[in-house]
């Protein structure tokens, strides 16, 4: 929502004393490696937020809730001047408001607002979905999705693609909704029955930036380093191993042998998977009455979990070399069977975006000089983060952990 990247300023100075270049492992003191390693999970997170279909919804949250109250709140402000908070001022003055039009305003304001806010809510921790569902602005599981990724796509629209020439195009997902609605289809409905998952993004997020960063210092440790030393220095406590809890026990699996078997690295690419759904963004709505399933990323998650334990059980141990040639075949396997595209094809289409579309073109052009034109400058300065596809790379940090040889081969680069 507010991410920053902070370290430490001890290991910043650590950081800071290795010149660049490639290292062996054995080159370097613990103390470096291990601030490297926070370096790397932190860096993590960072792609999380701007380089998976959920991180990117998430981060837009804040500006499509601004852009989609401002034209009200602008004409609200004319009638009752600025006055917080809307919501406490509406609960006094609701049934006594004379003008008509602001308390329609307010109405929206406040709907709009709390639609895009429970779907953040619930995607990230879906265990506090109580507080959510009490709400008296809590329509229903299916409204919340829909609203959010609506309006964050209309202010993608806004950005570079008014006409949704390439986004798919929102207007005509109303009606549709409107049908599961009518139809109380569970989840579209005021009152339905709200069905979630026992975990959520932040759960995903935390646990695949940590089981990373282990497989990093146990490589870099030249497999000294085991899962009894992690744990004892509290690298996984609580939230950073729930989700590889609830994986193993799906798979009813014991816990491995060493950070790097197979099943580690199948753990992180369901984490992958689940954190990149397709439909809506950038592909259209495949099927509406699954739109839920397909986007939250728990309940993405719970179905690729399953779906390894019930039909693919051989998946387990094909993961031997942590290969890209390995895991677009598994992912293409695993995406077939929940009806999605792949986080692969995801990032093809927005390659071709990028290479042919007016609107995307002039947004790259105006970040290689890193001037924008002033609409929605914010989205602008951030999207061109996400989707500068031609210098796509890991820009903090790259680092390559090879596995088979336990070579450990770092080069440092600036925040470009």
């Amino acid at each position: 929502m507010e991410f920053v990247l902070r370290l430490r300023p001890d290991i910043h100075a650590q950081l800071d004393s290795i010149e660049q270049g490639i290292r062996l492992a054995g080159e370097l003191e613990f103390e470096t490696i291990q601030a490297f390693s926070t370096y790397f999970h932190e860096t993590i997170h960072w792609w999380q937020h701007v380089g998976s279909t959920s991180g990117l919804m998430l981060s837009l949250i804040y500006p499509a809730q601004t852009h989609v109250t401002n034209g009200d709140l602008v004409e609200v402000l004319k009638d009752i001047g600025p006055i917080k908070s809307i919501r406490k001022y509406d609960s006094i003055h609701h049934t006594s408001l004379k003008n008509r039009d602001t308390s329609e305003r307010i109405n929206c304001i406040l709907n709009n607002w709390h639609d895009i806010e429970f779907f953040r809510r619930l995607v990230m921790d879906p265990k506090e979905a109580s507080k959510v569902v009490s709400s008296p602005f809590f329509e229903c599981v299916g409204h919340s999705y829909h609203m959010a990724w609506g309006h964050i796509i209309s202010l993608l629209s806004a950005t570079f693609d008014r006409n949704f020439e390439v986004l798919p195009d929102i207007r005509a997902w109303e009606k549709k909704f409107a049908v599961l609605t009518q139809k109380k289809v569970v989840g579209f409905y005021y009152g339905s029955q709200v069905r979630l998952p026992p975990l959520g993004a932040r759960e995903i997020f935390e646990g695949q930036a940590r089981f990373s960063q282990v497989q990093y210092l146990y490589s870099a440790s030249d497999g000294r380093m085991g899962w009894d030393d992690f744990k004892r220095i509290g690298m996984l406590d609580g939230l950073y191993k729930e989700a590889f809890e609830v994986y193993l026990k799906i798979l009813d699996k014991p816990w491995p042998n060493t950070p790097v078997d197979s099943i580690v690295g199948l753990f992180l690419l369901i984490c992958d998977i689940a954190i990149n759904p397709t439909d809506g963004f950038p592909f259209d709505i495949y099927h509406f009455e699954s739109f839920v399933i397909s986007v939250d990323p728990g309940t993405r998650f719970l179905m690729l979990c399953q779906l390894v334990h019930r039909d693919h059980p051989e998946l387990v141990n094909s993961i031997q070399r942590y290969t890209k040639e390995e895991y677009v075949e598994i992912s293409e396997i695993l995406c077939k069977d929940i009806i999605c595209q792949t986080p692969l094809h995801a990032a093809e289409r927005f390659c071709e975006w990028s290479s042919t579309h007016p609107g995307f073109q002039e947004l790259l052009a105006q970040e290689t000089k890193f001037k924008f034109s002033p609409k929605n400058l914010p989205v602008r300065v951030f999207l061109q983060g996400s989707c500068d596809f031609n210098t796509i790379s890991f820009k903090p940090l790259n680092i390559f952990v090879g596995l088979e040889s336990g070579l450990l081969v770092i080069v440092r680069g600036g925040l470009n």
